[in-house]
């Protein structure tokens, strides 16, 4: 039983990596839209040219962006849109029932990446939630000059689910438990042995390489990740 269990599971795993073995957001947005949809109150941060708002479809979406066109743009979409330079978010207390960022956690600096999560949990409700995409380290991180720094799941897990009142060099964030965590993956190919001793070997090693290419038969690196975490309404 054992090992068909281990089987299942990777078969499971490995469908779900060539599912999101893309850089395309829509199936990223789709994770977003199934926890948002029903919440009243939505703040995208960082909402761009509004593609997730358009995906959502929900005309009562509030947005924060620092670029003015961008802001413009979107009021003329009749998109409740403000600028804002963060980690500031122009918010009361308490105010959205969600909170969605995509995209956004990599541009900005180790202290302004804090900032941001004290500010995401002072105007986000006990209960509300809290959806994150977010790129890992990859070989083509930096060939985005924004990307200042890549932050993995395991740093939200531990500031803002972490169980310990001190959460490495700073005080733990409220409290949260998640909801969902799909990674993004890179596919990458087999690559050929070559053996500069025998041209049969490696021709016979690149035939083997691309007929494993064409089967889709390679490697899945976590490039990227949506995580969904809720607030919890007694802390």
């Amino acid at each position: 039983m054992r090992i068909i269990e281990f089987f299942k599971k990777n078969w499971i795993e490995s469908k779900q990596s060539m599912q999101y073995a893309t850089h395309n957001r829509t199936p990223f947005f789709n994770i977003a839209k199934k926890y948002l949809a029903i919440c009243d109150k939505i703040l995208d941060i960082g909402a761009g040219s509004g593609n997730f708002i358009k995906f959502l479809g929900k005309n009562d979406i509030y947005a924060i962006d620092g670029n003015k066109d961008s802001v413009n743009n979107l009021k003329n979409l009749g998109i409740n849109a403000v600028h804002a330079i963060l980690p500031d978010i122009p918010f009361p207390d308490n105010f959205f029932d969600g909170l969605h960022a995509s995209h956004i956690l990599e541009h900005l600096n180790p202290e302004d990446f804090y900032r941001i999560l004290r500010e995401i949990d002072r105007v986000l409700k006990p209960g509300g939630l809290l959806v994150i995409s977010s790129p890992m380290m990859w070989e083509g991180f930096y060939s985005d000059l924004s990307h200042i720094k890549p932050y993995n799941p395991k740093i939200l897990k531990s500031y803002l689910c972490g169980s310990s009142p001190l959460s490495r060099t700073r005080l733990r964030i409220g409290g949260y438990q998640i909801r969902d965590l799909i990674y993004r993956y890179r596919f990458e190919p087999i690559r050929p042995i070559i053996w500069r001793h025998s041209s049969i070997f490696n021709f016979l090693s690149l035939l083997l390489v691309n007929f494993f290419q064409k089967l889709g038969i390679g490697y899945f690196h976590k490039s990227g990740y949506t995580i969904v975490l809720e607030k919890l309404k007694i802390q």
